[in-house]
């Protein structure tokens, strides 16, 4: 019996989308297809971080969003960003392509805002 209660507990680690009710996986997918087909988010750049995988950073939207809390912070890697540059911390941003992931929001495209 313990054995039995161990795997389901690791197998809903290791796949926790099989384990989600059908309401939970509506409104992941409402949340997704709604950010995605939204227009683009304005961000500042709060942090850019280098780890053995690459760099990435991380942006804090200006104004409101209906599916961002206040304080949720837009990740994207560099393989998004379509600048010419890094970019620094403070630049802003415009974020599309937002997705919910288990660890965050992340950015599938990103360009600088420039005149």
């Amino acid at each position: 019996m313990y054995y039995v209660k161990w795997n389901v507990r690791g197998l809903r680690r290791l796949f926790p989308f099989a384990f989600k009710t059908l309401t939970d996986s509506i409104t992941d997918l409402r949340q997704r297809h709604t950010m995605a087909k939204s227009g683009p988010i304005e961000a500042e750049v709060t942090d850019v971080i280098r780890t053995e995988k690459g760099l990435y950073a991380v942006t804090r939207p200006k104004g409101s969003n209906p599916l961002l809390r206040q304080g949720e912070t837009v990740t994207f890697s560099l393989e998004a960003w379509q600048g010419k540059r890094v970019p620094k911390t403070g630049q802003v941003v415009s974020l599309f392509e937002v997705e919910k992931f288990r660890k965050g929001w992340r950015a599938g495209r990103v360009e600088p805002i420039s005149l």
